[in-house]
């Protein structure tokens, strides 16, 4: 897997993917007002126990959790199916951090997204980070 390469969208240029790009490398630099800025202003980001949380500044507050936890995350984009100005993306994510006593532990995971167009510029509408195939990695 690799992580997503560095790059600025621009009207012209920018897709379901870009909008993809721009908030995996938020995440992968540990900056949470960037992965939040490619969200739409009514984005909903689903928690791992299921919870909606909707809103630029909730989003926010989430994705500074996320990156507080220093996790190294891994992104491969999988598939995007785009109808007019929708689009459903999926990506294969590892999600590795050290717990307690310095242990590895993390998770491979499907994200599923949505994207939206609106104003020319392509947005995540819905994410599901964790995926529904959370699956257990050995300690090392």
């Amino acid at each position: 897997m690799a992580s997503s390469s560095s790059s600025t969208a621009s009207p012209q240029t920018d897709s379901p993917e870009a909008a993809l790009r721009r908030f995996t490398e938020g995440l992968i630099g540990h900056d949470a007002r960037a992965a939040a800025a490619a969200f739409a202003a009514e984005g909903v980001l689903i928690t791992p126990d299921g919870t909606a949380v909707s809103g630029a500044g909730p989003i926010h507050e989430v994705l500074v959790q996320l990156t507080a936890q220093r996790t190294v995350l891994e992104f491969e984009l999988a598939r995007v199916v785009r109808v007019g100005d929708v689009a459903l993306c999926s990506q294969r994510w590892r999600h590795c951090r050290r717990g307690p006593g310095g242990v590895a532990r993390g998770f491979h995971a499907t994200v599923v997204t949505a994207a939206g167009k609106s104003d020319g510029r392509w947005e995540l509408l819905v994410a599901s980070l964790w995926g529904a195939e959370k699956k257990p990695q050995g300690r090392g």
